[in-house]
């Protein structure tokens, strides 16, 4: 086994660690950081394409995933707080707190009809988002 190559570097977060990366594409995927920022990138692109802000609380941005459409973003913060992003209008759709404590995970389901959360509250919590 030879050993890796170091294909492309991305570095914008500001602060801290990157927690959590999802790839949907060919050539884009998104990245949660301790900065409290979501990145989107393209890896075509030498910089991150979109950045959503911090939440009020600054909390870190522990999970991140995309639909299968690449038009909504689900971010889960280590304040137990959910937020659904539209990646196409760049706007907030929703920010909600379906746990007690941090969430450690997100993901859509198949065709978007729901979003799983799971949490350090010992909770998998499925959202209706029809």
């Amino acid at each position: 086994m030879t050993a890796s190559t170091l294909f492309v570097h991305f570095s914008k977060h500001i602060l801290g660690h990157i927690y959590s990366l999802f790839p949907w594409d060919a050539c884009s995927f998104v990245s949660g950081s301790q900065d409290g920022t979501s990145r989107l990138w393209d890896i075509r692109q030498p910089n991150c394409v979109n950045v959503i802000a911090p939440r009020p609380s600054n909390s870190a941005v522990s999970a991140v995933a995309v639909d299968n459409s690449g038009q909504l973003l689900a971010a889960g913060y280590e304040d137990a707080s959910c937020l659904l992003y539209d990646l196409r209008g760049k706007r907030t759709v929703q920010a909600y707190q379906p746990h007690s404590n941090e969430i450690r995970s997100v993901r859509f389901s198949v065709h978007s009809y729901y979003l799983l959360t799971a949490s350090y509250d010992k909770k998998v919590v499925m959202t209706n988002l029809s």
